[in-house]
């Protein structure tokens, strides 16, 4: 065969040669046409392909190519090639999810613009392919959609005192006797958990209230926090403080103030500003007891209130030692106060455990070490103070090492600590520039407590003990979080998809309703392996492009696509679903006719169903048959889709051609003679020329109705002589 393209090739250039010659005498002798040249030529001698059709007795019959939709929408041989062959044309690349999402997730139609343009010109029908495919998808784009909130904190100081919900105390905060709400552990995060009453009507009937919150008159604050609910859900926050109290506001910094927002199983920031305070301090109300029966989510981590006119840092620093960085020889314990005399700050604290002999070298081993960073305001003379104690009381577990910007260590043995209960202690005086600096502890006997940290200007601290030992000092900085990433749920997950498949649906077929009738909407959904399921991505490594929309909405996702295509669609659209490998997978088969069975039963309309063949010279035909029979019993419209035929050679003989001839031609009869023709929707190629690398989902052989230099081939011949059939 490939000699015979040469041949051709030659055969070519010399007849450009000869008519180029105007004074060229013809001499007197014949030969005979090689064997190759006269095959050709009754090849040639076959009409379009379309002109076998019985367009009177069968007027809807498609007879499709499926092509790559910037060969087509160039208007060069392939465009020509194809309207003197095929009356309907679909497309496996340039129109599916992933080449016309954008990035950001806008859709770029401008592909579809130019093809329904020329189509419209030529008269040629579109069958638009594939809505819903788990390839060719903008996998990056929605994966990101799911990825978790990256939480990034302002760096100035939290207003908002937290500490009782940090220990879970509650202390300073308040809400309604006898109602739902607590702190719990979502997904590793600290988070207000509220649940409304069966009776709830007002938003006053379940509210939570901060303690005193400090402000500055005349200086704007800045509210966040993220809230989710388990349904859909209604939310606001009210005042004390303000000179009105429930103002309507912009909580989402849509441009619209409203009096409350609404929340649903998505995470939403509230993000607004106030200014307009009556004193020196406010408190905030989180009101949601609009409905009954709905459970809310704040998220702590992410709750912040601050004053967008203050500088950064402060003059007055806590500092929590368990939210800092430490070595893992340092242990986290939670306070016991049937252990410890006197409850830890935030219910936590570092100590030495037995056994690890502190080198007391000063903080050469990191391991032993402790580093707080902090930033102060502005520049001057800071004292610091550490609340600490040994453990039982004993002088052998009293003391550590203190540095502030790795300066000279403060040796802190004999400093009153052999204590049971923590106290407050002076450890040194540090001249500090304004900015960022750093607290360094390091190890020196075990059993020692480090609880938690102050900084203050001019050596003037607070009331930081009492004859009892119980003050704690204010909420500490370095606790906030100010870098974290909040997880989506499950259930938020599977809205964002659903929204996305909706948005996709509905969008790319109302833009293309005047001009397609006909969808593949729901493309491969079965299992290869559990071929009753559909088939999903979990455990597998992901492709390039590939999105399973079903790993999130289930075998729903079907239902959804055909309902969207249905009501963003024209009344009389056929939708299909199609699915490969039915012919040599009959159970496959009939769980795709299961599947269809299912979705029905849910409401969506399935009109069509597509077997996408792929073949070789060899394939089992009567498997086909056997196929056919199961998907004419269904009563839906039967179409041949994607169907190649491979020669599965790299060096094919005039054999192996006639053989994938008569495949092509074998294949259309055992269409029609299995499908009615009220059931006749159509056949479509999807090896129509050569493979060349054009096409990414095509094997890269001679599987094709014309070769690469779109010259017809034996099985152009076997393809015709089927469609024949049709006039019979």
């Amino acid at each position: 065969m490939k000699n015979f393209k040469k041949i051709l090739q030659v055969t070519f250039m010399l007849g450009a040669i000869v008519t180029s010659c105007t004074d060229y005498e013809r001499p007197e002798f014949t030969v005979d046409k090689p064997e190759s040249i006269a095959s050709q030529e009754l090849i040639n001698e076959y009409d379009g392909l379309k002109s076998y059709l019985d367009t009177i007795a069968y007027p809807n019959f498609k007879l499709g190519a499926d092509l790559v939709l910037s060969d087509y929408n160039a208007k060069a041989l392939v465009y020509r090639l194809i309207n003197n062959n095929f009356n309907e044309v679909t497309f496996n690349e340039g129109v599916q999810h992933g080449d016309m999402v954008k990035e950001d997730g806008s859709f770029d139609f401008s592909g579809l613009e130019s093809l329904f343009e020329i189509t419209q010109s030529n008269g040629m029908s579109v069958f638009g392919k594939n809505l819903i495919s788990n390839k060719q998808q903008n996998a990056d784009y929605l994966n990101g959609l799911l990825e978790p909130i990256v939480i990034e904190n302002p760096v100035n100081s939290n207003s908002l005192n937290k500490s009782g919900l940090n220990d879970l105390s509650f202390t300073n905060w308040e809400y309604n006797m006898g109602a739902d709400v607590s702190i719990i552990d979502f997904n590793g995060l600290k988070t207000i958990k509220m649940v409304s009453g069966a009776n709830a009507s007002n938003p006053q009937d379940l509210n939570l209230i901060t303690s005193d919150i400090p402000v500055v008159q005349g200086h704007e604050y800045e509210i966040i926090m993220y809230v989710r609910s388990d349904s859909e859900g209604t939310g606001r926050i009210s005042f004390e403080g303000l000179s009105n109290n429930t103002p309507e506001i912009d909580w989402d910094e849509s441009g619209t103030a409203s009096a409350n927002f609404s929340t649903d199983v998505k995470w939403k920031q509230i993000r607004f500003k106030v200014s307009d305070f009556t004193s020196n301090t406010i408190k905030l109300h989180f009101d949601f007891g609009y409905q009954p029966n709905t459970t809310y989510y704040i998220n702590l981590g992410s709750l912040y209130v601050y004053d967008t006119d203050a500088a950064v840092g402060s003059n007055a620093v806590w500092l929590e030692a368990e939210c800092g960085e430490y070595g893992a020889d340092w242990v986290a314990y939670t306070s016991d106060t049937n252990v410890d005399a006197t409850p830890a700050s935030e219910g936590a604290y570092l100590m030495v455990p037995d056994g690890t002999k502190p080198t007391g070298n000063q903080g050469g081993i990191p391991a032993q070490n402790i580093n707080l960073k902090f930033v102060v305001s502005e520049a001057g003379d800071y004292s610091v103070y550490v609340r600490a104690a040994a453990r039982d009381g004993s002088a052998s577990s009293d003391s550590f090492f203190v540095t502030v910007d790795n300066g000279g260590w403060t040796d802190m043995n004999n400093r009153g600590i052999a204590t049971t209960p923590f106290k407050w202690f002076k450890v040194n005086s540090y001249p500090l520039s304004k900015g960022s600096h750093i607290i360094n502890v390091a190890m020196r006997e075990d059993g020692c407590k480090i609880d938690k940290f102050y900084v203050a200007l001019n050596g003037v601290a607070p009331q930081i003990t009492d004859s009892n030992n119980t003050i704690i000092g204010g909420q500490a900085e370095n606790c906030v979080e100010t870098g974290f990433n909040l997880e989506r749920t499950s259930s938020e997950k599977t809205t964002i998809v659903g929204d996305e498949l909706n948005r996709w649906v509905s969008e790319v077929v109302t833009y293309s309703k005047d001009y397609v009738k006909a969808w593949n909407v729901v493309d491969e959904p079965m299992d290869d392996q559990n071929p009753y399921e559909v088939k999903s991505g979990l455990g597998m490594s992901a492709q390039s492009g590939e999105f399973y929309w079903q790993d999130y909405l289930g075998k729903d996702y079907g239902v959804v696509a055909f309902k969207k295509a249905r009501e963003n669609g024209n009344a009389d659209d056929l939708l299909f679903i199609s699915d490969f490998g039915l012919e040599t997978d009959l159970d496959k088969c009939r769980g795709l006719i299961q599947y269809v069975e299912y979705l029905e039963t849910q409401g969506a309309q399935v009109d069509g169903i597509g077997a996408k063949i792929h073949l070789t010279i060899d394939s089992d035909k009567d498997n086909i048959a056997d196929m056919l029979q199961l998907l004419v019993a269904t009563g839906k419209q039967i179409a041949i889709s994607d169907i190649y035929v491979q020669v599965l050679t790299s060096t094919p003989t005039d054999e192996t051609f006639q053989k994938q001839a008569d495949m092509y031609k074998d294949i259309v009869q055992i269409y029609l003679d299995n499908v009615p023709a009220s059931q006749r929707y159509g056949i479509t190629i999807r090896g129509v020329i050569d493979n060349n690398s054009n096409s990414s989902w095509l094997p890269e052989e001679e599987l094709g109705l014309w070769n690469v230099y779109y010259i017809r081939k034996p099985a152009y011949v076997g393809f015709a002589e089927g469609l024949k059939l049709l006039k019979n």
